[in-house]
């Protein structure tokens, strides 16, 4: 929709308590495809910017994200282990990392 109405753009948040966020978090330590090991817990990342890549077919049409690199609270962003309030920033860092603009 924001395509169509002309943006350049969207956030898909990553940030601040917001859904995918919370997926991405070591907490979401659930036995399902979104979360448990750090590829589940990114999957809906991936799907999500894949399938929204597919949707607008622009390569002008800019698709970011703000991320929570760490939250401060046990199992939040940027934290060990799912109970752990232990600043852990490896998988936030390997997410950064591999999100690379589209061309």
């Amino acid at each position: 929709m924001a395509h169509d109405c002309g943006a350049d753009g969207i956030d898909l948040k990553l940030c601040h308590g917001y859904f995918c966020s919370q997926l991405l978090r070591p907490y979401n330590d659930r036995r399902w495809k979104y979360g448990g090991s750090w590829a589940n817990r990114t999957r809906f990342v991936y799907e999500a910017y894949e399938r929204i890549a597919a949707e607008v077919n622009d390569p002008e049409f800019i698709v970011g994200s703000k991320i929570s690199v760490w939250e401060g609270i046990p199992g939040g962003m940027g934290t060990a282990a799912a109970d752990s309030p232990v600043i852990d920033l490896t998988e936030i860092l390997d997410l950064v990392k591999v999100s690379k603009p589209r061309r």
